[in-house]
């Protein structure tokens, strides 16, 4: 099961094996029945280190037959090597200047091609691109 997680995943972003084995560490494997899902429910957890960051990744089952990934395809698919991040301290600053205050509260997000750092305040939605720095803002109602 880590060996198909591992395959899907690589089949699916553009991520290298080099790369993979480099900044993806092995967490977790696991199958659960789930209610109202007619077939076991498989689940291969890794944890992706660059640089100061580490954010889990969750590759799950679509289908009975393999563990291949709606997760690796929709949430990861537009993945790539990053090489560098803005530092930690940086990244907030910019959270912090992109929603004119101190986030509520601010995580990491990986999502299609973007490493992010995610938080809200004062109503807003805001987006720091932790490899270019770029901040996006939105409402949040």
């Amino acid at each position: 099961m880590v060996l198909e997680g591992k395959t899907a995943f690589l089949e699916n972003t553009k991520i290298s094996e080099d790369y993979f084995n480099d900044h993806f560490i092995f967490q977790c494997a696991r199958i659960e029945t789930i209610e109202n899902i007619s077939y076991p429910f498989k689940n291969v957890l890794y944890k992706y280190n660059i640089k100061d960051y580490s954010i889990i990744i969750s590759l799950y089952t679509t289908s009975n037959e393999e563990l291949v990934l709606g997760s690796a395809k929709s949430y990861y698919g537009g993945l790539h090597e990053i090489k560098s991040v803005i530092s930690k301290e940086e990244a907030m600053a910019k959270l912090t200047s992109c929603l004119s205050s101190k986030p509520n509260r601010a995580e990491l997000q990986l999502y299609g091609n973007e490493f992010t750092l995610l938080g809200t305040a004062n109503d807003l939605l805001g987006r720091i691109n932790l490899e270019t720095g770029e901040c996006k803002k939105s409402p949040l109602r």
